[in-house]
């Protein structure tokens, strides 16, 4: 824990006012509204009445409002039915019983290659059969409509903790980063952080 305040080289403050609140602080990034899209120029932060500041390179940025990304990613919200699948540790007891029956086998195919287990490895329907009946046995209420919606964020969670199991935290991040729309996103972003930084 800080209580410290931090400025870029520019001398820009790039905390939010901390207020008297602590919890809409808290809650404030989280509830911004901003398009997603370029933001290079920030215009996002163009009406405020915030102190500007130029980067090295001569670009204006805004101080005292946190900090903005030069593009905007939404991050998808979680639905509340897959906060309880993972507040009463359906994924986390899954994965033991499914490890415990499957993990000599699946380390002699995967465990040399985990490249391979990220492009051949699938949640069966029968493994989301075995999950849900967990789920339910953990008294969580089932919808079918909210499974269904859920599967993709369901077969990836049961997917990453598997890989979490054999490779640790680099299987776990290489299963969660294949569908991490921002740092998917990111990857593509490359060229232009060097345009910004004036490599090229």
């Amino acid at each position: 824990m800080t209580i410290a305040k931090y400025y870029t080289p520019s001398g820009r403050l790039i905390q939010r006012p901390y207020g008297t609140d602590k919890a809409s602080y808290r809650t404030e990034a989280f509830a911004r509204e901003e398009q997603e899209g370029e933001n290079v120029e920030h215009e996002v932060e163009g009406d405020t009445s915030r102190s500007i500041y130029k980067t090295a390179s001569g670009r204006k940025v805004y101080g005292g409002g946190g900090i903005t990304p030069d593009y905007i990613v939404k991050w998808e919200r979680q639905s509340a039915f897959a906060s309880q699948l993972l507040s009463k540790g359906v994924f986390a007891e899954y994965k033991t019983g499914y490890m415990d029956q499957n993990g000599k086998r699946l380390r002699e195919e995967y465990e040399k290659d985990l490249k391979r287990f990220l492009s051949d490895f699938q949640i069966t329907d029968e493994m989301l059969h075995v999950f849900e009946a967990l789920a339910k046995k953990k008294a969580v209420t089932i919808e079918k409509d909210q499974f269904e919606k859920d599967k993709g964020l369901i077969t990836t969670i049961i997917k990453r903790e598997i890989a979490y199991t054999i490779w640790g935290n680099e299987g776990r991040f290489k299963v969660w980063h294949s569908v991490d729309n921002q740092f998917l996103k990111a990857l593509t972003l490359f060229p232009e952080a060097e345009k910004i930084a004036g490599l090229r």
